[in-house]
């Protein structure tokens, strides 16, 4: 029987472990459970067979009904009810060729919970698309900015906008959408933000106390450009280390993207595969703990400060968080990659390749900054193989030196540790701009 056998089917892959067909589903965006086919099934046409009757009857649970009670579409469903129904994926799987998966969907629910469900959820969507629906909307979105900010009271905007909409098309349950052409807060006062320099981030991958795949990850997003959330959980399949590219079929805008991978980036990942990295499977998580598991990714950005403080790097701006700054955060190493890739004339087709955006009119809000980074002469990044010591051409000799260069972190050098949660739907942050008119 020959080795590495595998299928491909709608919304289902397979593959023949030697003993049993191992297959993963799609239930819904980054969920892909595991399942074992039984051993009788051995030959490739009954595996066929028995994934694409599996995954019809699991689709079966979403068929469309009359009940609103039941899950589903109805004319009279509420406010709250769309929302469950769009927030849990369901409504995705009645119109696949209507609605996009959602990768903050979790984050959108808890929106509608916190500041929409209590006020105006019982309400029916039909009752809602008149005058009086308007302005009980604008009773909800007004009060957000003064309890949190103008930012999160443009996502509850949005989301309720994009509810509306749904409701027009495909559900049939309005005929227009009742919220006006400037309903949507815009952003006047945004927050202050930093961006990691190059030698700060070289300080932070030569930190040999830091775990190596928490170093090699951050060192990935700030020379690739990518959204954590789309690399954070990425496996050996999807990175081509052979050819150079990297392959991400889901992303936050639901667009795939395929970029050429940096010869620095490149070399570091080949090297950590093969000295590092216990199993090399293609399903195997590229940034995984030895056990593993992943990074916690609610705890990078408190993670990454840390680091920043254990690898003796103090810039006040880095750490700082009022009213009018923000702390770095993972998302932060995305525009790191951009000011220095425009600050070190890359074009802007260049930096889109890899950072996936839509338009240049996100990457140009960088310029300016761009244009100081290269008066200053705050250089490039330094090739991934050659900032990580473990991954050098001599490691043993790398990880001695870096070890005498980095002594233990202080604790009392930490910075104050606050529950600040790396959200990469922050509307504060520019680079998602463009991202909110794709959705």
């Amino acid at each position: 029987m020959a080795e590495h056998r595998k299928l491909h089917g709608d919304g289902w892959f397979a593959w023949h472990s030697g003993e049993q067909w191992i297959a993963k589903y799609r239930v819904r965006a980054n969920k892909w459970p595991m399942r074992r086919i039984p051993k009788l099934v051995q030959k490739d046409d009954e595996a066929r067979r028995y994934m694409k009757k599996f995954v019809e009857t699991k689709r079966k649970r979403f068929k469309p009904g009359t009940i609103t009670a039941n899950g589903v579409v109805s004319p009279d469903m509420t406010l709250k009810q769309l929302g469950g129904m769009w927030t849990s994926g369901k409504l995705r799987a009645l119109y696949p060729s209507y609605i996009n998966d959602k990768k903050s969907s979790k984050n959108d629910e808890s929106r509608l919970r916190i500041y929409v469900y209590d006020h105006i959820g019982h309400i029916r969507m039909k009752e809602l698309a008149g005058p009086e629906g308007v302005t009980l909307c604008m009773r909800v979105v007004e009060p957000v900015e003064a309890k949190t900010s103008r930012a999160t009271a443009r996502h509850v905007a949005l989301v309720l906008n994009r509810l509306f909409n749904m409701a027009v098309y495909p559900l049939q349950i309005i005929q227009a959408n009742p919220l006006p052409k400037g309903f949507i807060p815009t952003l006047r006062d945004r927050k202050a933000m930093t961006w990691l320099y190059p030698d700060e981030d070289l300080r932070l991958m030569r930190c040999i106390h830091i775990p190596v795949n928490e170093r090699l990850l951050y060192g990935f997003l700030a020379r690739e450009g990518a959204r954590v959330g789309e690399v954070h959980g990425i496996q050996l399949y999807e990175l081509d280390l052979e050819h150079g590219w990297g392959h991400i079929d889901e992303t936050k805008i639901g667009y795939p993207k395929d970029w050429p991978l940096r010869a620095g980036t490149i070399e570091a990942l080949k090297r950590y595969r093969d000295r590092r990295m216990r199993s090399k499977s293609q399903w195997t998580h590229v940034f995984a703990f030895e056990d593993g598991t992943l990074p916690d990714r609610y705890k990078l950005a408190q993670h990454l400060r840390e680091y920043l403080v254990a690898a003796s790097v103090k810039r006040a701006q880095l750490f700082l968080k009022d009213k009018k700054r923000l702390a770095l955060r993972v998302h932060d190493l995305r525009a790191s990659f951009v000011t220095t890739a425009l600050a070190n004339n890359r074009t802007m087709s260049w930096v889109m390749d890899r950072t996936g955006h839509l338009t240049s009119k996100t990457v140009e809000l960088y310029t300016r900054r761009a244009r100081g980074h290269r008066e200053q002469n705050l250089g490039d990044w330094t090739p991934l193989y050659e900032a990580i010591p473990e991954l050098s051409d001599d490691p043993e000799k790398a990880v001695e030196l870096a070890a005498k260069d980095y002594p233990e972190a202080n604790d009392d050098d930490e910075p104050d540790k606050t529950d600040d949660t790396d959200n990469e739907d922050d509307a504060d942050d520019p680079d998602d701009a463009d991202d909110d008119a794709a959705e």
